[in-house]
Parts: C-alpha cells; structure tokens; sequence
C-alpha cells in the first residue's frame, strides 16, 4: 500500500481527515498533528516530525501544501526568480 504524507497549515487541517478516510485501503495517510503553519517553519521541524513518528522514512509521496509556502520559498532561495513570477514589476 502507497504511503502519502501529507504536510500544511491550518487549511491541510480542516481536510487531512477526509483525504485519509478517502483513501483508506488505497493509501496509507500520515500528518503531524499540528499546524505546520509556513515554509520555513517545516524546513525547521520536519525531520523532527518525521522522528517522532508523524509518518514513515520510507514514504511513496509528500504532498506539501502551506498558505505562503511557494511565494516564502522562491522569495528567500530564488529572489531574482521570485520578483518577476510572484511580485511582477508594477507598470
């Protein structure tokens, strides 16, 4: 059976539940119990996470979904990237 991670903010909160329940027998479905609230925040705790149990090192799929997620990681890693995708030049 595929092993999905599922990793976000309080929106993943309000449908992990259902995701799991829709998957039963197909996926096996895991999920920190708390908010993983921003990009950078689960760049800090997800191998903490991980130890503890919150899913398997040997996981098929991480879906990894926050609020600000994609915008907070291109604007700190890929600046030049993120100015012209996500804060294109006003005219």
């Amino acid at each position: 059976m595929e092993k999905l991670v599922l990793i976000g903010d309080s929106i993943r909160m309000g449908y992990d539940k259902y995701v799991k329940e829709a998957l039963r027998g197909v996926a096996e479905v895991y999920y920190p119990e708390e908010n993983c609230r921003f990009a950078e925040y689960v760049l800090r705790y997800a191998h903490e996470w991980k130890n503890q149990g919150s899913w398997p090192s040997d996981a098929d799929l991480v879906h990894f979904y926050t609020n600000e997620g994609t915008e907070a990681m291109a604007a700190r890693y890929c600046p030049s990237f993120a100015r012209s995708w996500i804060f294109p030049p006003r005219k």
